[in-house]
């Protein structure tokens, strides 16, 4: 998980041109998106990488686009293990069918 230091180092690596209080504003605006959820440097990264001509500023305003991506993520995830477990349920249906005859 990303502390705030990692945050801003980032961000200062992608903006480096950008303020002390421009990178404080990321982390502060960031970690309230969040609401207590943790991020990944990796899933900064991919923000930071989308958001790469995009000016320092612009970034600050588009910090809600690193908890969408979090919960398209997350979506995806739930489908596919909702996928994994019907497969399971539909091979150990069969399995039974199997037996019984």
């Amino acid at each position: 998980h990303a502390s705030d230091e990692q945050i801003t180092l980032m961000f200062a690596r992608f903006y480096p041109f950008s303020t002390p209080a421009m990178r404080q504003s990321f982390v502060c605006k960031l970690r309230s998106a969040l609401a207590g959820r943790v991020v990944t440097t990796a899933a900064l990264q991919h923000f930071f990488i989308m958001h790469r001509k995009s000016s320092a500023s612009k970034a600050l305003e588009s910090v809600q686009d690193v908890v969408t991506e979090l919960d398209l993520r997350a979506d995806e995830q739930r489908m596919l293990e909702e996928e994994r477990m019907l497969e399971e349920e539909l091979a150990s249906t069969k399995e039974v069918t199997e037996v019984s005859e």
